[in-house]
C-alpha cells in the first residue's frame, strides 16, 4: 500500500503549481486559460499550456511517450519547486486542489486536466454514502463527505483464472491519498477504513474492467459474518476443520517484513493468494482476515458466513465472460490437477503444472536407521532451478513466477537402487512474487 502526502516525490506531467493562500494573488500569463471557480472542472491540455483554477496556477510541461506515457511534474509553492512523475490516470493532491491528467482518448491526441476544489465539493451536493456497495468503471470516481474513492485500474494475472482480479482503487480521506489493490471477495486496509471488494471484473479489453466496492470502518466490514474465531497456523502448516482446509507459507518481502502464501478451501470453492497483514481472502463459506505475519507462521480471524459464495458467483451480472484463446491460459484438465503422488527413483524426472522434478542425489546416513535418509531434489521452473535437501515427512514450498508446488517427500529409501515417493500440491498466486513485483 502507498501512502501519498502533501508534497511527496511520485510519479506525473510537468506542472508547476503556485498558490495565493495570505499572499497576492499569482501573475497570470497572458495566454492562461482562466476557469471558472467550480467545484470541478475539466479541460484538454498541451505541453506548456497554463490554466487558472481557484487562483491555482498549474501548467503543463514536458510529456514523455516512454511506454508507460509517464509525466514529468514540477510543483511551485512558495518559490521552491517540485518535481514528480506520474503514469496517466494518477491523482494528486496539492493542499486543497486535487488534480488528475489522464488520456482524452485511445489514441491519446490529447491530455484532460480534471480539477477538483475541496472546499467548494464539501458544499456541494450529489456525494454518495461509500460503505454502500458502490459500481465503478475503470477511470470512474466518487466523492464522499471527507473524500473520494476512484477505481483507476483492474488487473488480473492470468487470463483463463476466473479468481485472480484485483481492483486498484485510489482512496481520498483525511487529506490523506492512499493507494491499494483490493482482491475479488477480499479486503485490504486503507488508513482507518477498510475497502471490500465484491465483484471485480477485469473486462474483455484495456479499460472495460470495473469493480463494486465499498468503504468501510474495521467494526462494520465483516458484519454479515454468523460467526468468527481466532486461528493461528505455523508456516508451511494446515488447518483441517469438516468442510475448511487452509494451507500457508510465509513469503520474506524485499521491502522488510513477511507476507503469506494461503490457499483457502471451502465449501467446494479454492482461492490462492499472497496476502499482507490486514487483508483478507474469502472462499465459500469462510473469510480469513490475516491480523499478523511473521516467519514463524500467521495469526488471524476465520469468519464464517451463511451463504457460500464463489468468484464465478461474483461476475457482474449481464457481462458473458469471454473464453481465452488457446494457448493463452492453462487448459481445463491441468486446471483441475492440484495435488499428485509419484515415485521417481535416482536421476528420475517428473513433469507436473509447468515444473520438472528430479531426485539428483541420495544420502542414506546410518545403516542402522530407516528414517534418517536424505535426498536432494531439482525443481526446474520459470527459467530457474531450485534445490532443496528434504528427509521423509519433510515439506517444502517452491515459488514461480505466478505458480507454487508444495513438495512432501512421503517415502524414501536408500542405497544404490533407492526410490523417493513425493506428494506434490500446486496452485496459482493471486499477486505477483516479490521477485515479479513490489507493488504489494
Amino acid at each position: 500500500m502507498r501512502m501519498l502526502t502533501h508534497g511527496m516525490a511520485v510519479a506525473g506531467c510537468l506542472i508547476v503549481l503556485s498558490t495565493g493562500c495570505g499572499r497576492k494573488a499569482p501573475r497570470i500569463e497572458s495566454n492562461a486559460d482562466i476557469l471558472p471557480d467550480l467545484p470541478g472542472a475539466k479541460i484538454a491540455v498541451e505541453a506548456g499550456q497554463s490554466v487558472v483554477f481557484h487562483n491555482q496556477h498549474i501548467t503543463l510541461g514536458e510529456i514523455r511517450d516512454d511506454g508507460d506515457y509517464a509525466y514529468t511534474v514540477g510543483v511551485k509553492d512558495s518559490g521552491t519547486m517540485m518535481r514528480e512523475t506520474a503514469s496517466p490516470g494518477d491523482w494528486r493532491l496539492h493542499k486543497d486542489l486535487l488534480l488528475r491528467l489522464s488520456k482524452k482518448n485511445d489514441r491519446g491526441d490529447d491530455t484532460l486536466l480534471s480539477l477538483y476544489w475541496l472546499p467548494k465539493l464539501e458544499q456541494a451536493s450529489g456525494r454518495i454514502d461509500p460503505s454502500t456497495l458502490m459500481e465503478l468503471k475503470e477511470g470512474e470516481h466518487r466523492f464522499f463527505d471527507g473524500g473520494f474513492v476512484s477505481l483507476d485500474r483492474v488487473r488480473a494475472n492470468d487470463p483463463g483464472d476466473t479468481d485472480d482480479e484485483r481492483a486498484e482503487v485510489t482512496l481520498l480521506m483525511n487529506d490523506v491519498l492512499y493507494n491499494v489493490a483490493v482482491l475479488e471477495l477480499g479486503s485490504i486496509p486503507a488508513g482507518d477504513m477498510v475497502v471490500v471488494a465484491e465483484n471485480v471484473y477485469d473486462g474483455d479489453r484495456p479499460g472495460e474492467g470495473l469493480a463494486r466496492i465499498r468503504i468501510a470502518r474495521p467494526s462494520t466490514a465483516w458484519s454479515e459474518a454468523t460467526g468468527a474465531k481466532e486461528i493461528e497456523i505455523e508456516s508451511g502448516g494446515a488447518l483441517e476443520e469438516r468442510s475448511l482446509l487452509v494451507r500457508t507459507d510465509t513469503l520474506e518481502d524485499r521491502a522488510g517484513g513477511w507476507r503469506a502464501l494461503v490457499s483457502l478451501s471451502s465449501s467446494g470453492n479454492r482461492r490462492d493468494a499472497i496476502l499482507r497483514e490486514g487483508e483478507s481472502l474469502r472462499a465459500g463459506t469462510h473469510e480469513l482476515h490475516l491480523t499478523e505475519i511473521t516467519e514463524k507462521g500467521l495469526r488471524g480471524r476465520m469468519m464464517t458466513y451463511a451463504a457460500s459464495v464463489s468468484p464465478e458467483d461474483a461476475f457482474v451480472p449481464g457481462i458473458p465472460r469471454e473464453k481465452p484463446e488457446d494457448g493463452e491460459a492453462t487448459s481445463a484438465g491441468e486446471s483441475e490437477a492440484t495435488k499428485t503422488t509419484r515415485r521417481v527413483g535416482f536421476s528420475q524426472s517428473f513433469d507436473f503444472q509447468g515444473a520438472r522434478f528430479t531426485l539428483a542425489t541420495l544420502y542414506p546416513n546410518d545403516p542402522t536407521s530407516l528414517g534418517d535418509d536424505a535426498a536432494e531434489f531439482q525443481v526446474a521452473h520459470s527459467g530457474t532451478i531450485d534445490r532443496f535437501v528434504t528427509k521423509q515427512g519433510q515439506r517444502h514450498t517452491v515459488h514461480g513466477d505466478n505458480r507454487w508446488w508444495i513438495i512432501e517427500l512421503k517415502e524414501l529409501s536408500g542405497g544404490r537402487n533407492g526410490q523417493a515417493e513425493v506428494t506434490v500440491e500446486t496452485g496459482r498466486f493471486v499477486g505477483f512474487p516479490a521477485k515479479k513485483s513490489e507493488r504489494w
